[in-house]
């Protein structure tokens, strides 16, 4: 953020506000109706809102990236958000049984995200180590088995 030049980090901090209400309309018009498939990728939208508003300050922003938040961040937004909303969006076009194993493969972005959570800045140097890259290693483990859970419940189904 020290890098860009104010009129830009003021459009940037506009945008990222803008957008992190916009977010929180969207999420707050939509959590009341969403069903099972829906619930983890809405459910995830506030901390993202929280992400953005905190990157809307320069302060900030230097020091999220500063504890290594950028790469849960990204986790977050496409796996967390994204993936899980396409997965939901397919759930609602083909039914439950059009995407068997959806709920296995959300719980285990839920786990890949918290191993993430240890390779941060915010988590306790005292309770830090090489395990921490070790339980990353297994989130992303547990993805690929919720994945594959997915992909062999389908071969069945067909």
């Amino acid at each position: 953020p020290e890098l860009l030049p104010s009129g830009v980090r003021i459009v940037g901090s506009a945008g990222a506000i803008a957008s992190a209400i916009g977010i929180l309309l969207f999420w707050r018009s939509r959590i009341g109706s969403a069903t099972a498939a829906w619930r983890l990728p809405l459910g995830l939208l506030p901390l993202l809102a929280l992400a953005l508003f905190g990157l809307a300050h320069p302060g900030v922003a230097i020091w999220g990236i500063s504890q290594g938040l950028r790469v849960p961040y990204l986790h977050l937004l496409l796996l967390g958000i994204v993936t899980t909303g396409l997965v939901a969006g397919a759930v609602d076009a083909w039914g439950e049984d059009g995407v068997p194993g959806w709920r296995v493969f959300q719980v285990m972005v839920v786990v890949l995200l918290l191993t993430l959570l240890p390779t941060t800045g915010l988590w306790p140097a005292l309770l830090g180590g090489a395990w921490t890259g070790w339980a990353a290693v297994g989130g992303s483990a547990a993805l690929t088995i919720g994945a594959g859970w997915m992909l062999i419940g389908g071969r069945r189904a067909a």
